[in-house]
């Protein structure tokens, strides 16, 4: 593993438990989280009991336990988090969020490069088969892309057609949304890549 995955993975677990602490113990996200820069943002009641009732709702027999996956803000102020089976959003820095999406996906990885457009991958409840899904309406609806599972382990869309696969091996680009992907060659044992344009 190497140790920008290792940082990132560190970084989401902190904000996972952050955002259930906070929710868990009555505490804003303003007391959590203030720029040092600024007075802080008076947030009121965070969440308004949104993570509170998604953990009730994942604590039910036969249930798994919630689990946060991924966050990703696209600004100071609008923001979404994912896991098993859920999606929230933020529109004011974390302060409060609200519900995007619950259902039968659980996210592995999210991408929005805007608001509205973004790109999942995600398995359907707890199987282990990845597929990447897609959303035209900000994330309350998912439409699988193909049939077959894929072997991305990470996403990256520049906008609402181009887009980057990558794999441990293999780097993909799609310049349609994500329906078909060119197979872009990099050097043998290539571990791990990035590219920030076509």
């Amino acid at each position: 593993m190497n140790w920008t995955k290792k940082i990132y993975q560190g970084r989401l677990a902190l904000l996972s438990a952050v955002l259930l602490a906070a929710s868990a113990w009555g505490v804003s996200a303003s007391s959590v989280h203030a720029a040092p820069s600024q007075a802080a943002t008076v947030c009121g009641t965070g969440d308004h009991g949104l993570l509170r009732k998604l953990q009730a709702e994942h604590a039910a027999p036969g249930a798994s336990p919630l689990s946060f996956s991924d966050v990703q803000f696209l600004s100071a102020d609008t923001g979404r988090a994912a896991g098993n089976g859920f999606m929230i959003g933020t529109s004011d820095g974390g302060c409060h969020f609200q519900e995007i999406y619950k259902g039968q996906w659980s996210f592995k990885q999210i991408d929005f490069p805007d608001n509205v457009h973004g790109w999942a991958l995600a398995s359907v409840k707890d199987t282990a088969a990845a597929y990447l899904i897609a959303t035209a309406d900000g994330g309350s609806t998912w439409q699988r892309l193909t049939d077959k599972a894929n072997a991305f382990d990470r996403i990256d869309f520049k906008d609402s057609k181009h887009g980057f696969g990558y794999s441990l091996s293999s780097t993909y680009y799609t310049k349609d949304g994500g329906r078909t992907w060119r197979l872009i060659p990099t050097p043998a044992n290539t571990r791990g890549a990035e590219f920030t344009s076509a």
